[in-house]
């Protein structure tokens, strides 16, 4: 940076930081304003190192921002969704299905859209865990009660996926044949 240039510098560097939170310039404009030890949002610090892969730091901020709200209920469950994906890739699943059902208690469908696709990434994680009877009940219990939610269809293409994975032939051609049933315009 040339000499006084760099407080216009610093606003570039958090522009980029604040709105391009999928590149890598992102991360870089997060390195300059760290090391000029400037304060920077906690939430989008944790997207921007989630998007990076820095799954350790991402969950470190993100926490950190939730315990700056009043009220956790104040955030949104995007938030916790990151959370629980950033423990996902880590390896951490227990951490991982805790944060998704707490998710699904703490929000309703209203609270967005991240709502169902935690019950969505919550099977998978039961499935990836082991418990694959789990997943399928997951599945099941949130396209019967939220069937008008988009994510119910993806739902039982998860589940027929799921059991043809598993070698259950039938009951994935059920879930098929009840997603072609209820949805052949989709």
């Amino acid at each position: 940076m040339e000499a006084g240039e760099t407080s216009a510098a610093y606003v570039q560097f958090e522009k980029v930081f604040m709105e391009y939170p999928e590149s890598f310039e992102a991360l870089s404009a997060l390195r300059a304003l760290l090391d000029a030890e400037m304060d920077v949002d906690q939430y989008q610090r944790g997207i921007v190192n989630y998007n990076q892969g820095q799954y350790d730091i991402a969950v470190q901020a993100l926490l950190t921002h939730l315990a700056s709200q009043e009220d956790i209920r104040q955030d949104n469950p995007l938030t916790h969704l990151y959370i629980a994906r950033a423990y996902r890739a880590i390896g951490n699943l227990s951490a991982a299905l805790t944060e998704l059902q707490a998710t699904v208690v703490r929000f309703k469908p209203e609270d967005g859209e991240e709502w169902g696709n935690a019950f969505l990434d919550m099977a998978s994680v039961q499935a990836e865990m082991g418990d694959v009877e789990a997943a399928f009940e997951t599945l099941d219990t949130f396209r019967e009660q939220n069937p008008a939610l988009p994510q119910a269809v993806d739902a039982l293409a998860q589940a027929g996926s799921l059991a043809l994975a598993e070698g259950d032939i039938e009951r994935a051609a059920g879930y098929f044949r009840t997603l072609a049933a209820e949805h052949a315009d989709e």
